[in-house]
């Protein structure tokens, strides 16, 4: 998680003694703080804002005897805007930091989007179960550390509003439809993938992979909450670190029906972001569960 301070402007902070001058900034103007008891143990959490939308949140134990906090983790986060999925799910502690991981269906997609969870706190006093049947609502984020801007496909925007809803709503159905064992969804869906990987591998002849996909979200690499996207720009905003004076642009991508903001430094992204072209770029996916 510590890479990824580079994406909210921190890239210099790598070692142990640097990540504790950066524990002491936060620390110096906390914009938030949170604790819970527990055990006899008093768990804080302390966060520092950094710019809109974006800073660091440090957690540790406390001593109110000595008043003394105790570092243990540090990573930069990045607040969504908006609820991304309102889906049923599953939280899970981590065994190696005191750090939560949520699970939820993406429907479109057929994806099980796992996401590093940003309010741990709210998480630990609900005290909810592995899994739980009722559907909660999730506003996500991501950081990336490297990401390039492309042009649009000449295809964007040709297929109407209304055709595209009945096509996804259509797939929607089909999809509840096989994850409940209907065979002949299941049958209808395979047919569809292999349909599209046939006229896919036709016209990978003549053309370039990205003038075909128009967006795409796929697990990246051996972390479960990391993947590589390839997304439309909705809106795209440069700010600077308070702290380190460096730029970062912040952008709203949308990928099917997952819309949410993304935040990477400047030096790491290839381009110009403008609205209607699409970021490509690997993600570290946060999200808040409101409960």
């Amino acid at each position: 998680m510590h890479k990824y301070l580079r994406s909210i402007g921190l890239g210099e902070y790598r070692n142990r003694q640097q990540m504790e001058r950066l524990g002491e900034a936060v620390l110096e103007a906390p914009g938030w703080q949170d604790s819970i008891a527990e055990n006899g143990d008093t768990r804080a959490y302390v966060a520092r804002m950094f710019g809109p939308g974006f800073g660091v949140m440090l957690s540790g134990d406390w001593d109110p005897d000595k008043r003394v906090f105790h570092q243990e983790i540090i990573y930069p986060f990045l607040i969504g805007d908006r609820v991304t999925v309102n889906s049923c799910m599953s939280v899970q502690r981590l065994t190696d930091r005191d750090a939560y991981n949520g699970m939820c269906e993406e429907g479109d997609m057929g994806l099980s989007l796992i996401f590093s969870v940003q309010n741990v706190p709210e998480i630990r006093r609900a005290a909810l179960p592995p899994y739980f049947d009722k559907a909660l609502p999730v506003s996500m984020a991501a950081l990336s550390d490297t990401g390039k801007i492309l042009l649009p496909t000449i295809y964007t925007g040709k297929e109407t509003e209304k055709d595209a809803e009945g096509k996804e709503k259509d797939r929607r159905a089909l999809m509840e439809k096989a994850r409940g064992g209907d065979e002949r969804a299941i049958e209808i869906l395979t047919m569809e993938d292999m349909d599209l990987y046939a006229s896919i591998s036709g016209r990978l002849r003549d053309e370039d992979i990205y003038s075909i996909v128009e967006t795409s979200f796929m697990p990246c690499g051996m972390e479960s909450d990391q993947y590589t996207v390839v997304a439309e720009i909705l809106d795209a905003q440069r700010f600077v670190n308070e702290l380190s004076g460096k730029g970062v642009w912040q952008m709203t991508i949308a990928c099917k029906d997952l819309v949410f903001p993304v935040i990477i430094a400047e030096e790491d992204l290839l381009g110009e972001p403008a609205p209607g072209r699409r970021f490509k770029g690997d993600l570290w996916l946060q999200g808040r569960i409101h409960v």
